[in-house]
């Protein structure tokens, strides 16, 4: 199985993100024309918190058997910020989207996950967790353009969305020639932990 643990977003989050994507192609396709942009499908957009990747049906029910407990996390409210590019120098690869507000809550929850992540031996991300959602991956290199589009992402509007985050979920990647599609396991809840509430 191919998991992966991430924040769901709303309607009008995705409505947003859909204006986002339109207005950056607008801008970055005159800049560096014949760019290969696959844009991730409306319904997979989604906040990760934890990439798994492939393990066994094994690993999997240990994974879902420390999750599903609730998060000692209140929920938080979350706001876009506005679009960039990984990495932060040389050819563009991947656009996303930051957190305006959540961002530090959403790292903490991050924490949390991680640690019941290595009671059962998943070993730990090697790299520092960055919230951020991913509207879209160049398909192949875009040549010397990569500062232009840095430039051009700033353009973009960003509406001022806020959602309610009140869980996360674990959710199954299944790989086909038409792209992914995503299946919700378990949800895990934020909590108070002072009043057991979200």
């Amino acid at each position: 199985m191919r998991l992966f643990i991430a924040v769901d977003l709303d309607d009008a989050v995705r409505e947003a993100c859909r204006r986002i994507s339109r207005g950056i192609d607008k801008r970055i396709r005159p800049i560096a024309s014949g760019c290969d942009l696959k844009w991730v499908a409306p319904e997979n957009l989604h906040i990760t918190v934890r990439f798994i990747g492939h393990v066994s049906d094994e690993i999997a029910a240990g994974i879902t058997g420390v999750f599903v407990a609730p998060i000692p996390q209140p929920g938080f409210e979350a706001a876009l910020d506005r679009p960039s590019v990984f990495p932060p120098a040389g050819a563009p690869r991947v656009i996303w989207v930051g957190l305006a507000e959540g961002s530090e809550q959403l790292r903490l929850v991050h924490d949390e996950v991680e640690r019941r992540l290595q009671t059962i031996a998943v070993p730990a991300e090697d790299r520092a967790f960055t919230a951020h959602l991913t509207l879209a991956r160049f398909r192949a290199p875009v040549g010397g353009a990569g500062a232009a589009i840095r430039r051009a992402l700033g353009d973009v509007p960003v509406a001022a969305i806020r959602w309610p985050v009140r869980r996360v979920t674990l959710y199954e990647s299944r790989l086909s020639p038409k792209g992914p599609t995503y299946r919700p396991l378990v949800y895990a809840p934020l909590v108070s932990a002072h009043t057991g509430r979200g």
